[in-house]
């Protein structure tokens, strides 16, 4: 699964208030905002394909529901 995220550090845990299991893969995608995922997925599957790096700012939710504002890069 080649851009897959696979593990997850214990501040992203209580950030989501998720766990390892249901964010392996492409779980972790269902708490980002919906209207932020295609803008998400433009810029990160150019990235891979071009193997450059990215830079993409979107909403994600939190263990209480509110949306924050993070600043994805790799």
């Amino acid at each position: 699964f080649e851009g897959t995220r696979d593990a997850f550090n214990k501040k992203w845990l209580q950030f989501t208030g998720s766990t390892q299991d249901s964010l392996r893969y492409d779980g972790w995608l269902v708490g980002m905002h919906p209207q932020d995922r295609a803008r998400f997925h433009a810029v990160f599957d150019k990235a891979l394909a071009d193997k450059t790096s990215f830079h993409v700012e979107y909403r994600m939710r939190r263990h209480d529901k509110m949306y924050r504002r993070l600043l994805d890069s790799g």
